[in-house]
């Protein structure tokens, strides 16, 4: 796993999301984060990781619907929408 990894959710913002990967190897990375990817489709995403030689080292899942949605992971009634948010990052 590499040291230091670019958040590319926060970094090289200027750019569209795959070319914040391309911005990132340029930079010298062999890591990314990313909070939330899911702009593009994974294959995408990991076509692009695999051909700059970088790897995915955190992702997190999908929040919810709603700009104060955290999360479903401690939400009593909400395991289904975890679990699928899950099944989604996981892809």
């Amino acid at each position: 796993m590499p040291k230091l990894a670019a958040n590319i959710s926060m970094m090289f913002s200027e750019l569209p999301l795959l070319d914040r990967i391309d911005a990132a190897a340029a930079a010298g990375f062999r890591g990314v984060e990313c909070q939330s990817p899911y702009s593009v489709p994974a294959s995408e995403m990991a076509a692009r990781l695999e051909a700059r030689g970088l790897e995915a080292v955190l992702i997190n899942v999908p929040p919810g619907e709603g700009a104060t949605d955290r999360g479903f992971a401690a939400l009593p009634g909400q395991e289904a929408a975890f679990r699928a948010s899950l099944e989604r990052a996981l892809d």
